[in-house]
């Protein structure tokens, strides 16, 4: 962990080696990584439909599709592509909130965790629907903290 050299407010952390299409938690915030050309890409991990996690899918091309209601959106932006059988998909147009990610030396790839981006997952943690479909859900799609 180190801070950010470029000053963008945050602290740079190694996410995972080498590969990609993954769900981790850094720092206590759900990430979905995958790598495009090479190049690291990540989003908060959360589908906005109904709030379910993104999890270690695959990118399909250039995109995070929702295992649970195929909403789809850019890998690179966040942006929303396409309602899949989403329930809300005035939800799913707001998109994800990407979170830059980098290379580092080694070939692992790091996260820059703000200020920002921790409020967005205090927001979203709010906002989590509580049935147990969906904490089950949380659950399951990585070593997700139980806080």
């Amino acid at each position: 962990m180190n801070r950010d050299p470029e000053g963008k407010g945050g602290t740079w952390v190694r996410a995972l080696p080498s590969g990609g299409g993954e769900a981790v938690w850094v720092e206590g915030i759900p990430v979905a990584l995958g790598r495009i050309d090479g190049k690291p890409v990540a989003v908060l991990d959360d589908c906005p439909d109904e709030s379910l996690p993104l999890g270690a899918s695959p990118l399909a091309g250039d995109r995070f599709v929702c295992p649970h209601h195929g909403a789809t959106f850019c890998a690179r932006t966040g942006s929303f592509c396409g309602a899949g059988r989403a329930r809300h998909p005035d939800r799913c147009s707001q998109g994800l909130v990407p979170v830059q990610a980098r290379t580092n030396a080694q070939g692992s790839i790091d996260l820059l965790v703000t200020t920002s981006l921790r409020a967005s997952w205090e927001s979203v943690r709010r906002r989590r629907p509580t049935c147990s479909r969906n904490m089950a859900a949380w659950r399951r799609s990585s070593s997700a903290p139980r806080n």
